[in-house]
């Protein structure tokens, strides 16, 4: 009797670590993003776009929770970062008239990189049509990012990339 309760107690412990440990795991990705919005933050201001007469502009919105990006130009875009119960989203207003969402899918604060990927689209005028499905943004330096869209359209994979300076 008292080797059988000593193995039920066992297991509840097991069973406990367990559950704390996936917690911590989980509980350590959201710090992970929360991080990633907070280097992402870093990028407030303005931002020429190497090799083109576009340029970008950073600004806190929602008392500093949101991050807006627009991409000011010929075809003007932007794209709006926020935390979702520790999930890092993003929703991408492109100039194909369509907005994909995203959420980061990797933080890796060593390299300098954020990655996202596709969720689901809104406004696509029909399933094969241009749309963005991944987004990554390299911070080089204070002073230099790169972001690296890909998208799809007619079924085949189209990269974008935007080398950024910021502005003095």
């Amino acid at each position: 009797m008292r080797s059988n309760l000593s193995k039920r107690i066992a297991i509840m412990v097991v069973m406990a670590c367990v559950a704390m440990s996936a917690y911590a795991a989980e509980s350590a990705e959201s710090n992970s993003y929360d991080a990633a919005l907070e280097q992402l933050k870093t990028l407030v201001g303005e931002w020429d776009v190497k090799d083109s007469p576009s340029s970008v502009t950073y600004h806190l919105t929602g008392n500093g929770t949101t991050l807006v990006e627009e991409f000011r130009g010929r075809r003007g875009m932007a794209s709006v970062y926020h935390m979702d119960n520790g999930n890092l989203m993003l929703t991408h207003y492109c100039s194909a008239g369509n907005q994909p969402r995203m959420r980061a899918v990797a933080y890796d604060p060593a390299e300098g990189s954020v990655k996202f990927d596709f969720i689901d689209v809104t406004n696509l005028s029909e399933p094969s049509a241009y749309h963005t499905r991944e987004l990554e943004i390299l911070f080089q330096d204070k002073d230099h990012v790169q972001l690296r869209f890909i998208g799809q359209e007619e079924g085949e994979e189209v990269a974008v990339a935007h080398s950024l300076v910021r502005q003095e």
